[in-house]
């Protein structure tokens, strides 16, 4: 600090235009008196401005101060009038208090004598200083102060330091307001009264006060603006000793920064006071090192503790809560001269920022030890304690409310949320944008997301990560934190950079191999400078993919939980009932028992005791006779009673099995209530608490746009200028394929088609780059934007971001990734947005398909990957196909519908090429498995809801795999639903029948298990089988050319013949259950109808040559009665019966033909000449590469279903097929 300066030249007379101005203020407010002429007394002058100063601001109490020295002082002396501003000036500032300060020396004070004048006026001033209560202070030390004092820094902040000091240590009470603050923050110094320390820190802010009040004063000279400076700099140092705890035990730091953080609450603490103080705690040379650390380490320790006690669901402290997220958010802001942040760098210093955890629960624990983690875990689904009892104090409500009303509860707390994520993420962008503090706050991000990947798996320990509301938090705050980051600014190659942030060498990636992955990256450039935009943008693709899809999938746990207590209660509730019907049962027959004894001892006494009479009174002459009677009716008395005593007996046991029973039926109740609702309970508030903190509108909006700027990073890996060309490569570039799966799926759960779209040219391979990322980079996306639809669609539908056009280049790319179920996951979003699943998006689903890009490439795309899913390489890809075409058949549905499509769709059939075939193939197989699965399952429950579609297509080796896999489905399928339906028709029949009182409760249970089985199975499998009946029924009537070929013919006509004999046979009464229609929705009318109409779509001679071909099923009995049933329950028109009756007669000619063919030629066919799988005489035989023989069109629809040889299982193409040319040639 330089010398303060009390120095004026006594030889400068002139006057400024400043001096100018201070004159006309000071007669304007009539404070000035007359002078004869400043501009020649410039001494004079500056005399009268230090009188007029003086009057204006030493009066700081409510006593009334007249300095009538002010009019005798005089401006000879050039030093007098320095002490006198020095000695106003500092009036001015420390004099605070309310007493009545007279000050007599200036009365007496002449300019004489300088140095004593100077001397006696500071001694006085001090006095008025430090006198701010009721006690008089005496300073011995003035008595020895000289004028030296003042024209030494050191001197002078010495003097200025013992002022001080001796005001601070007067003992002075104040009045202290009281507070609840402690009780709600969790700090009980915050409601202490703490007097003393109040009291010192109101001294100080009123000090502070008056140096920023005279700060403002523009007519203030540099001398004594340098004499601010001075003082405000001891009284920050002092403010740093009172906080540090060195003013004695009255004044314990503890105290002190209880009492500041209260005023801070309180908002009595002024904002500057509190930037200059910790701008001064950030000067080492002027307080030391630690002092920044001793005090704000104490604050920040104080507001974390305080975050870390709050919850959400405590109403009363929603704006207490708050308070120390906005104190930690003022900190950090906090900035010094040279730009930096000194409590960011504090913040970040300290231990417990990035805590070094490790261990199988060090997700959970980071979220719990870090400085940071209560902050991000304040919300409505924090951690628990695996019981669930967190969630008790949310929601009073024991049942699920309906949507309306959970919305207007949810609503509440989402406010709450909204004012919370929003402090965080100012939090972060303040200790991000300082430098010194950024690495370490990416540090934290980082390590957050590693010990947490684990929430992405399909059953998560969540005791052992975060939460759910702490990685939602997360969420929002990256995503703040991106909106500033432009896509051009992130590289792309970033994730096979030496210091990536990024671990996802365990992840699938998009397209390559691990390998393929290894070998790309040693050609990657990574010679460039790691900047934030690129980190930032990177780990929040990291946190969607750890984040918004976890607590989706926890939410999904939650509601099947629910629903499975819920059952657990119902069949509890069953069980009861049926003990008590039994209880009912043995009850009546146990007093039909006992009737029946009263009644035998009643015939005992009317028979045999007046037998007993006669018998006695023709004893004479008959004496043994007598005698021998009289034994047979004791014995039949004896035996009589012994059987009563067995049944006494009986019914003493049966008595106690009953009441054991009863016993066992209250035990079962008590276990009910006290165990299973309280279960109910909680789940249900645990669902409610996780929706809310999911269903807010600002975090779905803002990263649905995330999620679209995410897929608009991917598709720039593919074509950096594909929004402008239009132009997708062939294949998928090494980039893109090396990207994690995770990339595409996290998004793809949420995009839909864009409307501007001009060009659409796809590549055939995508980019390595492309292909090398991972795949939830993708996954993300999908699941995210899945669950908005689902949950929220107008978010989707009503968004302006670009999603359609960027679902649109990866439904028609499926080929860039490995991983078919990313593609599904494609598709299904696809599937939401058809008009007949949801209505409200017909406007967005028109735009999506009426894209340049849809038209040319939708159709086909979606053939070749229909018949592709047939292997999903999964465990449960039998299962996972069906869901995966039913979506694809529902789309093409939608299509179907469009002029364009349907014109376009027509085409592509008749050109019959291989994509087609396949397709074709599949349907067919489809059709005949669902439909199998799902009459067999209507015999046994006798309630079948839907029909399969059967569709065959065109030609193409895509299309006719395609037809063969839906025939395959809709075969498992229809066979699936009629045995599972006959299943349920036995177990209930059985049910109702007095069997079922004889079964033990072992072999009840299994049938009740089954029971349950077959129903949840059969209405899937219908619906499933309808659907895809449906398809072939519109297939045939605009398509039907790829039917009549053999391939596909022969297996759709079996499909329909079997169906057909299973519906109209004579073991069709078993398919006729109890309510079907409602139950399973099941129409055996319906289901007919759409076979029919397929027969009739294909009704040609070709075909009906593949009717009668099919051995399995078809008899012209077997059409005759489906005609019959046709015309006496009008199923079909009239005209539709005559059609179908002259298939049906032309079907039995050629069955007749070839009957007497097969009777005339016999079973002697050498071996060689039968195929060995079908054992038919071959037509065409072709060589396989094994060696062995098949006919062609056996051969051929195996490969539709799978491309291997039968034989050895080896991949086996069509081409590699050699003609019966090459067999018999060798």
């Amino acid at each position: 600090m330089a010398s303060v300066g009390f120095q004026m030249n006594p030889e400068d007379s002139g006057t400024s235009e400043v001096d100018e101005l201070d004159a006309k203020k000071l007669r304007h407010e009539d404070v000035m008196h007359s002078s004869p002429d400043l501009d020649q007394d410039s001494a004079d002058y500056k005399l009268s401005r230090v009188r007029n100063l003086l009057k204006r601001i030493v009066d700081v109490g409510s006593s009334a101060i007249v300095n009538k020295s002010l009019e005798t002082t005089n401006s000879e002396d050039s030093a007098d009038y320095k002490l006198s501003r020095v000695r106003n000036l500092l009036k001015r500032i420390v004099d605070v208090g309310n007493s009545a300060i007279v000050n007599r020396s200036l009365e007496t004070t002449n300019s004489e004598d300088s140095a004593d004048y100077k001397l006696s006026r500071v001694r006085n001033l001090l006095k008025r200083i430090v006198d701010v209560g009721n006690s008089a202070i005496v300073n011995r030390s003035l008595e020895t102060t000289n004028s030296e004092v003042f024209t030494s820094e050191v001197e002078l902040a010495t003097f200025i330091d013992d002022t001080l000091m001796q005001a601070i240590g007067t003992d002075v009470q104040m009045e202290v307001d009281k507070s609840s603050l402690g009780v709600r923050l969790y700090e009980p110094l915050f409601d202490a009264t703490l007097a003393l320390p109040t009291a010192l820190m109101k001294y100080l802010l009123a000090v502070f006060t008056n140096i920023a009040s005279e700060e403002q004063n523009q007519f203030l000279m540099e001398y004594e603006r340098s004499l601010l400076v001075c003082v405000k700099a001891r009284l920050m140092v002092h403010t740093v000793f009172a906080l540090r705890g060195m003013f004695g035990d009255r004044f314990s730091s503890e105290a002190m920064v209880a009492v500041l953080m209260r005023m801070f609450y309180q908002q009595a603490l002024p904002s500057d006071f509190l930037k200059e103080f910790v701008r001064y705690c950030a000067d080492t040379a002027l307080v030391g090192e630690s002092a920044l650390g001793d005090i704000f380490n104490a604050i920040l320790d104080s507001a974390r503790y305080s975050v870390s006690r709050q919850l959400m669901s405590d109403e009363n402290q929603a704006d207490t809560a708050m308070l120390p997220y906005g104190l930690v958010e003022f900190l950090v802001a906090i900035k010094t001269a040279d730009g930096g942040r000194p409590i960011a760098n504090l913040m970040v210093s300290r231990d417990d920022f990035l805590p070094d955890v490790n261990g199988r629960a060090a997700g959970r624990v980071i979220s719990v030890l870090s400085f940071l983690g209560p902050f991000f875990e304040y919300s409505t689904a924090p951690s628990g304690d695996g019981e669930m009892n967190i969630f008790m104090t949310f929601f009073k409500c024991d049942d699920l409310p309906d949507d309306d009303q959970r919305s207007l509860m949810y609503a509440v707390y989402q406010d709450k949320l909204h004012a919370t994520r929003l402090h965080l993420l100012r939090i972060m962008r303040h200790i991000l944008v300082n430098a010194t503090s950024r690495t370490r706050v990416l540090d934290f991000i980082t390590r957050v997301l590693a010990l947490n990947v684990k929430r992405r798996q399909l059953s998560p320990d969540r005791q052992k990560l975060a939460s759910d509301g702490f990685m939602l938090n997360l969420l929002d705050v990256m995503i703040g934190l991106c909106d500033r980051v432009a896509l051009e600014k992130v590289h792309q190659n970033y994730l096979f950079h030496p210091n990536s942030r990024v671990d996802v060498r365990d992840e699938t990636r998009l397209k390559l191999s691990s390998e393929e992955v290894a070998e790309f990256a040693k050609t990657v450039d990574t010679n460039f400078e790691v900047k934030f935009p690129t980190e930032c943008f990177y780990l929040t693709m990291q946190t969607l993919h750890v984040s918004i899809a976890s607590a989706v999938g926890h939410l999904k746990t939650l509601k099947r939980n629910l629903l499975e207590v819920d059952a657990g209660v119902n069949e509890l509730q069953k069980q009861l009932d049926r003990l008590e019907a039994l209880m009912l049962r043995e009850r009546v027959m146990l007093e039909s028992k006992l009737h029946q004894a009263k009644l035998i001892r009643r015939v005992h006494f009317v028979y045999h005791l007046p037998t007993l009479h006669v018998s006695i009174a023709s004893a004479v002459g008959h004496l043994k006779t007598l005698e021998r009677n009289l034994l047979e009716v004791d014995a039949g008395v004896t035996e009589l009673q012994k059987q009563l005593d067995r049944l006494e007996a009986l019914m003493l046991r049966e008595r106690v099995m009953l009441e054991s029973k009863l016993h066992q039926a209250k035990l079962i109740r008590r276990v009910h209530f006290a165990y299973h609702l309280p279960v109910s309970y909680k789940i249900i508030r645990a669902i409610m608490c996780i929706e809310a903190a999911l269903s807010d509108q600002s975090l779905l909006t803002r990263t649905l746009e995330f999620c679209s700027r995410q897929l608009t990073f991917l598709i720039n890996i593919i074509n950096p200028h594909f929004f402008q060309d239009g132009v997708l490569p062939a294949e998928a570039p090494k980039l893109f394929g090396a990207m994690p799966e995770f990339y595409l799926e996290s998004c793809l759960d949420f995009i839909a088609f864009m409307l501007n779209f001009q060009d659409g040219v796809l590549p055939a391979e995508a980019p390595k780059l492309f292909g090398a990322m991972p795949e939830f980079y993708l996954e993300s996306c999908l699941d995210f934007i899945a669950f908005l639809l689902k949950t929220n669609p107008m978010i989707v539908l009503d968004s302006r971001v670009d999603l359609p056009l960027q679902l649109l280049v990866f439904i028609c790319s499926t080929h860039y990734f490995n991983n078919p179920f990313l593609a599904a996951k494609v598709v299904d979003v696809m599937f939401m947005v058809c008009p007949m699943i949801m209505p409200a998006a017909y406007h967005f689903h028109k735009s999506m398909i009426n894209c340049p890009l849809a038209i040319e490439r939708l159709f086909p795309s979606l053939v070749k990957f229909y018949a592709d899913v047939e292997t999903t390489g999964a465990s449960s890809e039998f299962y996972d196909k069906f869901n995966i075409r039913r979506s694809i058949q529902v789309i093409f549905r939608s299509l179907w519908e469009n002029t364009v499509y349907r014109s376009h769709m027509i085409s592509f059939a008749r050109a019959c090429g291989e994509d087609f075939i396949r397709f074709i193939n599949m349907v067919i197989n489809d059709a005949t498995y669902l439909l199998d699965e799902s009459l067999l399952a209507l015999k046994k429950i006798h309630d079948i809801e839907t029909q399969m579609e059967s569709s065959e297509w065109a030609c193409g080796d895509d299309f006719l795999r395609f037809i063969n896999m839906v025939i395959n489905d809709a075969t498992y399928l229809l066979d699936e639903s009629l045995l599972a339906l006959k299943k349920i028709h036995d177990i209930e029949t059985q049910m109702e029948s007095s069997e079922w009182s004889t079964l033990n409760e072992e072999e009840r249970l299994m049938k009740e298990e089954a029971l349950s089985e077959a129903k949840r199975g059969v209405k899937s499998w219908l619906i499933l089988g309808r659907d895809t009946l449906d398809l072939f029924t519109y297939l045939t009537a605009h398509a039907p050319q790829p039917f009549f070929e053999p391939l596909l013919g022969e297996r759709l006509a079996s499909m329909l013949d079997y169906n057909v004999s299973e519906l109209c046979g004579p073991k069709c009464t078993e398919l006729k259950v109890r309510d079907a229609l409602r139950r399973f929705t099941w129409e055996p009318r319906a289901l007919l109808q759409q076979i029919v109409h397929v027969y009739l779509n294909l009704a040609c001679e070709k075909f009906a040559e593949y009717i009668a071909n099919d051995e399995r099923s078809y008899s012209p009995e077997m059409f005759a009665m489906m005609l019959t049933r046709l015309s006496t329950n009008s199923i079909v028109p009239v005209n539709e019966v005559e059609r179908m009756k002259n298939l049906a007669d032309m079907t039995e000619k050629i069955w007749k033909e070839k009957a007497k063919n097969e009777e005339d030629f016999g079973d002697d066919i050498p071996d060689e000449f039968r195929d060995p799988v079908m054992n038919t005489l071959m037509t065409d035989p072709v060589t396989l590469p094994s060696g062995l023989k098949m006919d062609r069109k056996h051969i051929r629809r195996h490969l539709l279903s799978s491309q291997t040889d039968p034989f050895t299982r080896q991949p086996l193409h069509e081409s590699q097929l050699l003609p019966g040319e090459h067999y018999r040639g060798a």
